[in-house]
């Protein structure tokens, strides 16, 4: 065996959206506003192995905040348009999105996007809707509750939660899916 790492890729893999770096140095300078806000650390396992630890991230244990923070971020930066100034903090920023209200963050989730799109509408004191499986237990909806938002269990698998999600969107709604679904675009997938 020689020395050089094996890289597998993967042949059904669809094409990536195109991503400039511009684009990425504004998504780290966002991020970096947040609260928690920490480089993602690297920890050994074994002799040549390094894994990312994705544990603890912006205040939760999974990566799924970058993207649902990023996605709310831009679903409230087409809100307000010009409105928007520059922000130094949640603080700052919370304040401009009150401009907005009435605005409710909506999504369907059987795991950690619905929470970090909870956490999102908590750093911002906008309301949570959560659509999720009855089935995905009653620690994950405590956890949903836990960050303020309003949990609603349906009968079925993530498809159908997901369904109901898109059916009761009301004016108002910023739909926060952490996939495509009838060509929505413009929010983060995570």
């Amino acid at each position: 065996m020689g020395s050089r790492p094996q890289v597998f890729r993967n042949p059904h893999r669809g094409r990536l959206p195109s991503f400039a770096l511009d684009d990425a140095q504004e998504v780290l300078e966002f991020h970096r506003k947040l609260p928690d806000y920490a480089p993602t650390p690297l920890v050994k396992a074994g002799d040549r192995l390094w894994v990312k630890d994705e544990s603890h991230r912006l205040g939760l244990p999974a990566f799924k905040m970058l993207g649902a923070s990023w996605g709310t971020y831009q679903a409230l930066r087409s809100r307000l348009g010009d409105r928007l100034r520059p922000w130094r903090n949640v603080d700052e920023l919370r304040a401009q999105v009150a401009q907005v209200k009435p605005l409710t963050l909506a999504t369907a989730t059987d795991g950690n996007h619905g929470r970090a799109v909870a956490r999102m509408g908590r750093l911002l004191d906008l309301p949570t809707r959560v659509y999720l499986p009855r089935t995905a237990g009653q620690v994950r909806i405590q956890a949903l509750k836990d960050e303020g938002a309003e949990v609603i269990a349906v009968d079925g698998i993530y498809d159908e939660a997901l369904a109901r999600c898109v059916d009761e969107l009301r004016p108002g709604d910023v739909f926060a899916s952490d996939a495509d679904h009838r060509g929505e675009e413009g929010f983060a997938r995570t």
